[in-house]
């Protein structure tokens, strides 16, 4: 017999058991999910890494001269004259303050990537905030964003971290 609470003279809820607030085998469920929080951590931290690499270079970058920037750009493309052609037309000053743009903006985004990859990892091991770990192994997932992506590292740990993430007995686990 199932309980309605609009039906009339239906005034006390029947009587139930305490809520079980974990699913039965907790201990089964952390071990599933630490391997793959884990990996997501080491994509995340290898992320870091390429981040620290992109600023590295950018700050170099920051504090080259336009002329020297522009010239270094000439001198690297002169196998495409079209695209010389193109740097050509653009002032040295112009094409720095672009490329600069483009690499912060770059780097910036990667941090936010790496950084959430770790939040999401640390998070499945945890088994708190289920939306962040999602995030954190879609972050891993996407080619290019992350750097282990290009090299189907990040995807591969990415698309372990959402399939066991969304077993419905480790999406009953997080709280």
């Amino acid at each position: 017999m199932s309980y309605d609470p609009y039906a009339s003279g239906s005034d006390i809820p029947p009587e139930y058991g305490p809520a079980e607030p974990w699913p039965r085998h907790l201990a089964e469920i952390k071990s599933r999910v630490q391997a793959p929080a884990i990996a997501l951590m080491v994509v995340g931290i290898l992320n870091l890494l390429g981040v620290a690499w992109g600023f590295f270079n950018v700050v170099i970058t920051t504090l080259t001269p336009a002329n020297q920037f522009h010239q270094e750009m000439l001198d690297l493309y002169q196998a495409f004259p079209q695209l010389q052609a193109e740097l050509n037309k653009m002032s040295p000053d112009e094409l720095k303050n672009q490329a600069m743009f483009v690499s912060w903006g770059m780097v910036t985004l990667g941090l936010v990537i790496a950084v959430l990859t770790i939040a999401g990892g640390v998070c499945m091991l945890l088994l708190k905030n289920y939306a962040l770990g999602i995030c954190g192994a879609i972050c891993a997932a996407i080619p290019c964003l992350s750097c282990g992506g290009c090299c189907l590292f990040g995807e591969i740990i990415g698309i372990w971290a959402l399939v066991v993430l969304l077993s419905t007995e480790v999406r009953a686990a997080f709280q």
